[in-house]
């Protein structure tokens, strides 16, 4: 998880803005913008131009483009990675001397059939740290591995007398790691042994050009069926090599670790090769769905970056090199204290957590099936989360949004926010974990400040999603569907029109109260159950004066002294609820602000004021029983596969879908590439043409296994297709 999380840090939670945060041209001078930078620090160092997705489309842009100048050479480049609402272009394999490199970048997108340029944004490594080390001066374990970094880079300038008359720590005030490290070897080339070993290992080194790329060589009479596997202390496979990635060198073979983090750089590696035989029998164009088996026939090896230092140093015998030897392993150091620096900011939640409810059967009772929905909504109402940079909260009154009360703020750093926030946008909690760390409780929000495009529920959608785990006859996709013919049943015996398809000024939730009297009402509320709701659409002309929701979780009633008559200021109703601002809230012992409310009571005679009735779906009242989920392609795809037939396929389920994904998987049962789509509440038809040709334009020539999965709203993930392709 290291790797996962350092990258994180430093390429979201340090994305340096170029332009206010979803700023947008005039249209007048509409082109295309780069919102800012950010770093990747992998074997070798990136600088990631960042693209903000909303703002670009919302200037009327497609095809986006980037333009790269460096050292002479110009390249433009098509490929980037869309993530949290932002598309990164990525300029990989700066070298340790080249921190102070300048890197050219320019963006382009087409509107309006012609391609259009961009300003160009000069960045160099150099000037991104000089940025970062004033804006986070107060971050002493960012600060100190910045330093190291420069200062690994100053060291490889000089070693390698590349350009040393301009060093990138020139003009700096830093404050590094000033200890020379000790580093101890861990070399075994025994650690664990077999019988008769295929694989004989000669050695390892280091490619000093590069940041971190380690080589292992060994000897083999064949390389026929080989994996290779790179494992830390833990047992965790950290890299895999195949037959293909294997090079013959004078007599050697060689393979190049090369996607260690710095904060790996102290880490203990173990290295063994493997050969599953059973592999070279499979039928000619068959793949395998699993790797290879453990049939280990090599030695395992012990082996670390530290372990070649303290190997180099003495032998060399060169004070520049060990320099730059102590200068990386004090880099790799501050990275991995960085890292641990970053402990969690809330109580973790993990997908785990949301997989542990169980699955909605026909078998349950009704009780079951309530406490079902209670704990889902509380799940999705509490899941706390923080921010690490400010974060404008604000309505676009151009925008068909809801408006929450308070609706122009700030989401404040580091403040423990809990539930989803409020948004039109009817997201499942399975796309608001895709933007969630797990490990931090980190939430990087996608398409800017816009709340109706935020990932999180208006007061509807969030019962809609807890109904949906145990329902699939809902339909409703607003307060004022919330009708009989969209799957919503009355509770209680209150008379209502069941022909309204939705409400009206004409005919609201206020006169369905007014026509039965608070009497009728009142036994109404105290007939609820946990699960069922309650919901107002109270409309006097074009004006909405209640629109709302909310989850009853709980009833307690009260009579009248010697009399039956309900007592409607003393009797109460318990409900979980979406807010439309954040109230305070402790959780786990620590002030938070909270997006979902959770046991808020509210009397019999404020809901009947309001315009409040209560309602149920039919699982919940029993009329119909809980369906198995059933998921499948509209028709069968026929004689030789292909993309383009797949995607001329859709998608059809019973329960409403949360995600598709596309994958596709080589000979060595390895994801090449994956495309996926979330959707939106009430979805159970999907094309495929869009995810399969953003899967297609991934994929070389070849043979894949594709494979098409859909979770649904229940929990459950089905498998739809899984069938071999050849890519011509």
């Amino acid at each position: 998880m290291k790797k996962k999380l350092l990258a994180l840090l430093l390429t979201l939670a340090f994305l340096l803005p170029l332009l206010p945060a979803g700023a947008v041209a005039h249209a007048e001078e509409i082109k295309p913008e780069i919102y800012g930078t950010s770093l990747f620090l992998e074997n070798n160092i990136a600088i990631n131009f960042v693209v903000d997705a909303y703002a670009f489309g919302q200037n009327g842009l497609s095809l986006p483009r980037m333009t790269f100048s460096f050292c002479g050479e110009t390249t433009e480049v098509s490929a980037y990675t869309e993530k949290n609402g932002y598309y990164y272009f990525t300029f990989r394999g700066l070298t340790a001397v080249q921190m102070g490199e300048t890197v050219t970048a320019t963006l382009s997108g087409v509107k309006d059939g012609s391609r259009v340029y961009g300003d160009p944004i000069t960045r160099s490594v150099r000037a991104y740290c000089e940025d970062a080390l004033s804006l986070y001066a107060g971050d002493t374990a960012l600060c100190t591995l910045i330093a190291d970094l420069l200062t690994y880079g100053a060291k490889s300038q000089l070693y390698f007398g590349y350009d040393t008359a301009h060093l990138v720590t020139d003009g700096l005030t830093l404050s590094g790691t000033n200890s020379d490290p000790q580093p101890a070897s861990v070399k075994d080339l025994a650690y664990a042994t077999v019988d008769d070993p295929a694989v004989i290992w000669y050695g390892s080194n280091l490619k000093l050009m590069d940041s971190v790329d380690l080589q292992f060589f060994f000897t083999a009479s064949d390389t026929d069926c080989i994996r290779v596997d790179v494992k830390d202390d833990g047992g965790t496979v950290l890299a895999s090599f195949y037959e293909e990635d294997l090079t013959p060198v004078g007599g050697y073979y060689r393979f190049r670790l090369n996607t260690l983090t710095p904060d790996q750089f102290g880490e203990t590696l173990y290295v063994t090769a493997y050969r599953d035989l059973g592999d070279m029998a499979l039928p000619e164009g068959e793949l395998p769905l699993a790797g290879l088996g453990e049939n280990a026939v090599s030695d395992t090896i012990c082996y670390s970056i530290e372990s070649y230092a303290a190997e180099a140093i003495p032998w060399k015998n060169d004070p520049a090199l060990t320099a730059l030897l102590n200068a990386m392993l004090n880099y790799g150091a501050s990275a991995a204290a960085y890292v641990a620096a970053a402990t969690p900011a809330v109580t973790s939640f993990t997908r785990a957590t949301l997989d542990a409810l169980p699955v909605a059967s026909a078998g349950m009772t009704n009780a079951q099936l309530r406490q079902l929905v209670l704990d889902f909504f509380t799940t999705q109402s509490s899941i706390p989360w923080v921010v690490q940079t400010e974060i404008p909260y604000t309505y676009d009154g151009n925008e068909d949004i809801d408006a929450p009360e308070d609706a122009n703020y700030t989401l404040v750093a580091d403040t423990v926010y809990c539930g989803m926030p409020y948004s039109n946008a009817g997201s499942s909690i399975y796309q608001f974990l895709d933007y969630y760390n797990e490990e931090t409780g980190v939430l990087t929000q996608p398409y800017g400040s816009k709340i109706g495009k935020y990932l999180g529920n208006n007061c509807c959608s969030a019962v809609y999603w807890a109904w949906s785990r145990i329902s699939s006859t809902i339909t409703f996709q607003s307060t004022d569907y919330m009708t009989y013919p969209n799957g919503v049943l009355p509770v209680g015996d209150y008379e209502i029109d069941q022909s309204v398809a939705h409400f009206t000024a004409d005919y609201d939730t206020k006169t369905v109260c007014e026509n039965n009297g608070e009497s009728v009402m009142y036994k109404a509320y105290a007939a609820l159950n946990p699960g069922d709701a309650l919901v107002s659409f109270d409309k006097d002309g074009d004006t909405l004066i209640t629109h709302h929701t909310m989850m009853a979780v709980s009833v307690t009633k009260q009579t009248n002294l010697f009399s039956s008559t309900i007592n409607g200021e003393y009797s109460k109703v318990t409900v979980h609820d979406q807010s439309n601002s954040t109230q305070k809230a402790t959780v786990d012992g620590k002030d938070a602000t909270r997006f979902g409310r959770l046991d808020r009571e509210v009397t019999f005679s404020s809901l009947y004021s309001h315009g409040y009735i209560p309602i149920t779906c039919a699982e919940l009242a029993g009329i119909k029983p809980v369906q198995a989920a059933s998921a499948a392609l509209n028709s069968a795809v026929t004689g030789t596969v292909t993309l383009a037939k797949l995607g001329a396929k859709s998608v059809k389920t019973n329960y409403p879908m949360a995600k598709v994904t596309l994958t596709a998987e080589d000979a060595r049962g390895r994801t090449v590439a994956q495309v996926y789509s979330h959707t939106r509440y009430r979805i159970k038809s999907l094309g495929l043409s869009t995810l399969a040709g953003a899967l297609d334009d991934q994929l070389p020539a070849g043979a894949y296994r594709i494979t098409v999965e859909v979770l649904l709203s229940n929990g459950q993930t089905k498998t739809v297709f899984g069938r071999t392709i050849t890519k011509g």
